[in-house]
């Protein structure tokens, strides 16, 4: 249900997205757009990833300068025995310090929500992604956000 302020926002990947950079890198096709002073909720649902190895990912948010975020981080962190951690992301393009690890050449489940209070400078909160070794992390096609306008 949507109230008065505004429409909601979906989108998914249509596509795997893979990076093997151990910087935050953008997800393309997983952000959204953010206007000038407004506040929105948001949730991205993945599915990730990872071709090899035993090393895991980081994540991370960017958005607009001005702008106040208060986010959530939710995954696997042990890929044996899945043990599930939380990271709080507050600022912009900076990576987790909690790794996020699943078994190679097999698909994990995270979620990151949150609010973005904007200020006076319109732009996109954009989800991305790091490695920790140069391996390859990967968020799974059909990975998505939804988010809803409060104002």
């Amino acid at each position: 249900m949507q109230d008065d302020s505004g429409s909601p926002y979906a989108a998914s990947l249509s596509a795997d997205f893979t990076t093997s950079s151990t910087s935050a890198a953008d997800v393309t096709g997983l952000a959204f757009p953010v206007g000038a002073n407004e506040i929105w909720l948001f949730d991205f649902r993945l599915n990730i990833g990872k071709a090899s190895g035993t090393a895991g990912i980081k994540m991370a948010l960017s958005w607009p300068t001005g702008a106040t975020v208060k986010g959530m981080v939710w995954g696997s962190v042990t890929p044996a025995t899945p043990t599930y951690q939380n990271s709080i992301i507050t600022a912009s393009g900076t990576l987790t310090t909690e790794v996020y690890q699943i078994v190679a050449n097999s698909n994990g489940i995270m979620r990151i929500w949150g609010r973005i209070a904007n200020g006076s400078t319109p732009g996109l909160l954009q989800l991305q992604v790091a490695t920790v070794t140069s391996q390859n992390a990967i968020i799974v096609a059909g990975s998505g956000l939804v988010a809803n306008r409060q104002a």
